[in-house]
């Protein structure tokens, strides 16, 4: 998730930096953390409905190739087990038992 976020701002650091420098503000002064958050924000503050800010965190959170998906990640075997059951009681009317 992290690198995608710093590629992104790679990529648009003109657009990012420009818009903290309108408010006075130094984006390299934030601590890692408030970058990440700040780059997040830029990304996704024009999302057109919920469902565009959904493919926008499943693209973030996805694992690069080969990778295993962390924990509380929408990529994550936690994540797909429950949105297989999920989509089980909907459309079935029950739900998987896990064994």
């Amino acid at each position: 998730m992290t690198s995608r976020l710093l590629r992104l701002a790679q990529v648009n650091w003109a657009k990012i930096d420009g818009m903290m420098a309108s408010q006075g503000l130094d984006p390299l002064e934030l601590p890692a953390d408030r970058m990440m958050n700040l780059i997040y924000w830029w990304a996704t503050k024009d999302a057109y409905d919920q469902q565009e800010l959904n493919r926008f965190e499943r693209q973030l959170w996805r694992p690069p190739l080969g990778a295993r998906a962390p924990a509380g990640s929408p990529w994550s075997s936690e994540a797909e087990t429950a949105a297989f059951q999920a989509f089980a009681a909907e459309t079935t009317g029950s739900v998987p038992v896990n064994r």
